[in-house]
């Protein structure tokens, strides 16, 4: 399979995944009741999804931004999970790079942190903090995906 380059249509595949997950832990954070009942079970799994969809997401990002070619799909899974693997490397990308806006560049630090230090929601109070954080994230890969490849630096 020939890609010659990252489409926007594979991030927004990945940012659907980090959504449903968003979703699940909005639930469970609507009322005390629900974060009791549901608290445990997406202390197994959500975080693990979050923090998988998150690295994907940011990897592809670099690179749609490095506006990367690749003549076979093994070649792209490659680089795809040397991004993942190697979170330093990504994280210094994401910083060299131009088109990532600052705040992205901030948040990104802030939730690799997070993901780094959390392996699960103490208390009501914490999951809806973590959620505004993770929501930010979700709503600024949009606005990442409309820059025209033309116009990136």
């Amino acid at each position: 399979m020939f890609m010659p380059n990252i489409p926007r249509r594979k991030i927004y595949e990945t940012l659907l995944e980090y959504e449903d997950t968003l979703i699940e832990m909005q639930i469970m954070l609507h009322t005390e009741e629900n974060f009791k009942k549901f608290s445990e079970q997406f202390n197994q799994e959500g975080i693990k999804k979050l923090r998988e969809s998150y690295r994907k997401i940011k990897g592809l990002l670099i690179m749609f931004l490095n506006n990367k070619k690749f003549s076979t799909k093994e070649k792209f899974e490659k680089e795809l999970n040397q991004l993942l693997t190697e979170e330093k490397k990504s994280n210094w990308k994401i910083f060299k790079n131009r088109n990532f806006p600052v705040k992205f560049k901030y948040l990104s630090y802030k939730l690799d942190n997070i993901f780094k230090n959390t392996t699960k929601i103490d208390s009501h109070k914490h999951g809806k903090e973590l959620f505004k954080i993770f929501d930010a994230f979700n709503h600024f890969i949009p606005k990442i995906l409309e820059l025209r490849r033309d116009k990136m630096k």
